[in-house]
């Protein structure tokens, strides 16, 4: 396993802005640990995902309803549970590189990214067409 990129953070970004950097060399407390595994286990019992119930989720079901809790999360400024889903979405899919978060026109999109590290954006300078001459 590359160590790089287990150590690589897990970014999300909000309509093109990073919101939340997850380093995943920073240790988890035990307490920490354990509600991730509570929530290993209650995910593992079943979730609703887009209006259907997925009795046994596979680990797409699962990482989808987890984003999507991220989602609602930020809606509500909700720092626990957007820690929580960040730190399961960090430590139980580690190629997962960032979650990209996009809202247009009343609706959400998601895209979970697996093949490519966060880069911050980089700003277009025009030139004005006089200076080319």
């Amino acid at each position: 396993m590359n160590d790089k990129l287990e150590l690589s953070p897990f970014v999300v970004t909000l309509n093109s802005e990073k919101v939340i950097e997850y380093f995943r060399d920073r240790p988890l407390s035990q307490k920490q640990q354990d509600d991730l595994t509570a929530t290993d286990k209650k995910l593992n019992l079943g979730i609703d995902l887009a209006g259907e119930f997925i009795q046994q989720p596979t680990d797409q079901d699962k990482a989808i309803f987890m984003a999507n809790i991220i989602v609602n999360a930020l809606n509500s400024d909700d720092e626990t549970t957007i820690a929580v889903a960040c730190a399961f979405l960090a430590t139980r899919y580690i190629h997962l590189k960032q979650l990209k978060i996009t809202a247009h026109e009343g609706r959400i999109s998601i895209e979970l990214i697996n093949d490519q590290l966060y880069a911050d954006p980089v700003p277009i300078r025009f030139i004005p067409k006089k200076d080319l001459l």
